[in-house]
C-alpha cells in the first residue's frame, strides 16, 4: 500500500486525479499528531472497506463485481481484490484497473460506503474470462 505521507508534506506535490489539493506538512516534512491521526484513520478505512468487500465477493461466482458506482466495479481476482474504472462512451467495458490509494478513497469514499449498506453486484463475461485466465497460468 502506497504511503500517505506525501498528503502532509511540506512541499506541494500536484493535485490529484479527482482535483483534490494535498494538505501541507511542516516546514521539517514530519507528520504533526492531528495529521498522523487522519492518515491512520484513513488507511483503517481503506483496509476495512477491503476487507469487507472482499469477503463479500471472493464466495460468488466467477465474473461478479460489486458495481460500487456508474462507472466503477470491484472483483474478485483469486488472490486480492481489482478495482476498475469503466469506459463512459454507452458501451461500459472495463477501462482500466486502479490502486484504492488515498486520492481514489476521498473521492469516492461517499460512493463505497453507500454501497456497503446496499450492495449491487452484476455479472461481466470479461471479468469471468481475464479470472478464468489467471487461475490456468
Amino acid at each position: 500500500m502506497k504511503s500517505a505521507a506525501w498528503l502532509f508534506s511540506g512541499q506541494s506535490t500536484g493535485i490529484c486525479r479527482h482535483g483534490s489539493l494535498p494538505t501541507p506538512l511542516s516546514s521539517a516534512g514530519a507528520l504533526t499528531g492531528e495529521a498522523r491521526w487522519r492518515k491512520d484513520d484513513a488507511e483503517v478505512a481503506v483496509t476495512a472497506f477491503r476487507l469487507q468487500l472482499g469477503m463479500l465477493l471472493r464466495d460468488l461466482p466467477v465474473g461478479t463485481v460489486a458495481e460500487l458506482g456508474d462507472l466503477c466495479v470491484a472483483w474478485w481476482g483469486g488472490k486480492d481484490l481489482v478495482f476498475a474504472h469503466l469506459r463512459d462512451d454507452g458501451t461500459r467495458p472495463v477501462e482500466r484497473e486502479f490502486d484504492l490509494d488515498d486520492c481514489e478513497w476521498r473521492a469516492r469514499r461517499e460512493a463505497f460506503l453507500a454501497w456497503l449498506k446496499e450492495p449491487r453486484y452484476g455479472s461481466r463475461a470479461e471479468v469471468r474470462d481475464w479470472v478464468s485466465r489467471q487461475r490456468q497460468l
